[in-house]
């Protein structure tokens, strides 16, 4: 058995294991936990961001992701916008990608190393509705993706030995052995970077199932975390940069 979890996160899970088994998605939205590590809230970060969406041209791009339901409870808001401060922090790692590297988001094929609650997930496909989307997560944690996913029209399945093309997959990390497939762009945001060494040489030795892109977000190593800034280690070539509104944190982007 892998050990790609560290504490921090196991602990996380724990503390609302008894809503996660009863499939309760509105307790789980709303727990402290997923407040804490899967929202941005009303960040300063997120204004900054936002402000850079409503400013630049590449950002002018990507409103149409705004003002959707996102069948989540609006944690602020932001004047002229009906839109969480997740999905702007969201919003902003799809165009920033696109603005360093003048090649749009036009994958056909996505694998996300941790994918919260599947907004960065949902975003993508309002912008490539036909791609092939796969999640790896805690198995707990894939169960209210598929709950949230589906609530918000889209196609889900539970890996069992198959990839379906075209819709999104969910994947526990408990099967990352028995998954054999290639994608084209690789995602994760402060996922990889919060997860063991075991788990970074796991994703090394794959070659990251083959993707020829990556958006990656990580931090400096920590006490909780330490092993994130192995990321940067792991790769050649592509482009390392400081993230523009959050100090000590980093995107990779290739």
């Amino acid at each position: 058995m892998h050990n790609f979890i560290l504490p921090f996160w196991q602990a996380a899970v724990n503390s609302i294991k008894s809503i996660i088994d009863e499939g309760d998605f509105t307790s789980f939205i709303n727990s402290p936990m997923v407040r804490q590590t899967m929202f941005s809230g009303n960040s300063g970060y997120v204004t900054d961001e936002l402000n850079w969406l409503n400013t630049t041209e590449t950002g002018k791009n990507y409103q149409h992701l705004f003002n959707q339901d996102e069948k989540v409870p609006l944690d602020t808001h932001y004047p002229g916008f009906s839109v969480c401060g997740n999905s702007i922090h969201h919003i902003f790692h799809l165009a920033y990608y696109d603005f360093i590297m003048s090649k749009g988001l036009d994958s056909a094929s996505v694998m996300e190393f941790g994918g919260g609650y599947g907004n960065l997930c949902r975003l993508y496909k309002i912008l490539n509705p036909t791609a092939t989307y796969i999640i790896i997560d805690l198995p707990e944690i894939t169960k209210m993706q598929k709950i949230y996913l589906e609530k918000m029209g889209l196609k889900v399945n539970t890996f069992s030995g198959k990839i379906i093309p075209g819709i999104i997959n969910l994947v526990s990390i408990l099967d990352m052995d028995s998954l054999n497939t290639k994608v084209d762009l690789f995602i994760t945001t402060w996922a990889l970077s919060e997860a063991t060494k075991e788990a970074q040489d796991f994703m090394l030795l794959k070659k990251y199932y083959g993707a020829e892109k990556a958006l990656m977000a990580f931090q400096k190593s920590s006490g909780l975390f330490p092993f994130a800034e192995n990321i940067k280690e792991n790769f050649s070539g592509g482009n390392l940069l400081d993230t523009p509104f959050i100090d000590d944190n980093y995107y990779y982007f290739l």
